[in-house]
């Protein structure tokens, strides 16, 4: 499976929706603490939410020793922001494109998906 974009909207720096387009040869340049390591890191992230036997949209606990917290992964760590995920693949000459938001429910400590939305080789 070839990862082929990918985008974020309130993650980590980056308020505004990011698109990054993948080619054999990527090079994410930046000064420092521009946001190079999240975008480097965010393909972990996004294979969080596909391969998890955990019941909130992200399956954090599979990053390591010290994963992230859902807030370190929102835009000014706010409660109420949701964060955008996108992202599109090439599987066995099969295009997929998969669209999420994620929202926090603070008061009950947990997050939800607001919006999904899967197109499978230019199909919803």
């Amino acid at each position: 499976m070839a990862l082929l974009r990918m985008a974020v909207e309130n993650y980590r720096c980056f308020k505004e929706r990011q698109e990054i387009e993948l080619r054999p040869i990527t090079v994410i340049l930046g000064k420092n603490n521009s946001g190079k390591s999240a975008l480097t890191r965010l393909p972990l992230l996004l294979e969080t939410g596909v391969h998890t036997d955990s019941e909130l949209p992200l399956g954090l606990d599979g990053l390591g020793d010290d994963p992230p917290e859902y807030l370190d992964l929102v835009y000014g760590n706010n409660v109420h922001r949701a964060l955008g995920l996108e992202f599109s693949v090439d599987f066995r000459g099969v295009s997929y494109h998969v669209k999420a938001t994620i929202q926090n429910i603070d008061e009950r400590k947990i997050q939800v998906v607001r919006y999904f939305e899967m197109t499978v080789g230019g199909k919803r």
